[in-house]
């Protein structure tokens, strides 16, 4: 606000043309203020693109890809969706989207690991068609990078603001069968704290 009520003088002199330059810089200062850090575990860094333009440092919502940039992908999941793993329908890579031993807070900051590792693996097939191609949407939600610092920062871990991203405390996994259209938006929901 104060960058454009500076301005106003320098469009008296300049004019018409000086609108132009107005309407610029506003924009320019906009961009600036829209930058913000959203809460991406690093994991997916390179799977997750954000949807949308309500997300904040708290909460995200987005799609999952491949790091190859396909959205049709199969998933395999374990103990009650709390480990999610696809694999890309195209290139056939691999990546985990959701471990709850290892990410959220309870698996990145406090190191517990509800799982059963040794249950299977098994993969969703979509109860309408019977296929196994689906678009995956994600939401996750943190307490953002500052309740991180000071709460999880003692000193007593190897832990540094930046990991703020992978003490989530929220995933919400959505599909959406490629071949016949089935949605479920409530897939797989998981507190993690």
């Amino acid at each position: 606000m104060a960058l454009i009520i500076g301005l106003v003088p320098i469009l008296l002199v300049l004019g018409i043309s000086g609108a132009v330059v107005y309407l610029l810089v506003a924009r320019e200062a906009r961009r600036k203020e829209l930058v913000i850090e959203l809460p991406i575990p690093t994991h997916l860094k390179d799977h997750f693109v954000p949807l949308g333009d309500k997300n904040t440092g708290r909460q995200v919502s987005g799609a999952i890809r491949c790091s190859c940039g396909c959205g049709d992908l199969a998933v395999w999941s374990s103990n009650e969706r709390r480990l999610v793993i696809p694999v890309c329908g195209q290139c056939e890579k691999i990546f985990l989207l959701f471990d709850a031993g290892r990410h959220g807070w309870n698996g990145f900051v406090c190191g517990e690991d509800p799982l059963v590792r040794s249950e299977p693996v098994e993969e969703f097939c979509c109860p309408k068609c019977g296929q196994s191609s689906f678009g995956i949407g994600a939401v996750i939600t943190s307490q953002g990078k500052e309740d991180f610092c000071r709460q999880a920062l003692t000193g007593e871990d190897d832990l540094t603001p930046e990991d703020w991203v992978n003490a989530f405390d929220y995933i919400g996994i959505s599909l959406r069968c490629r071949n016949c259209g089935w949605t479920d938006r409530r897939w797989s929901r998981q507190e993690t704290l």
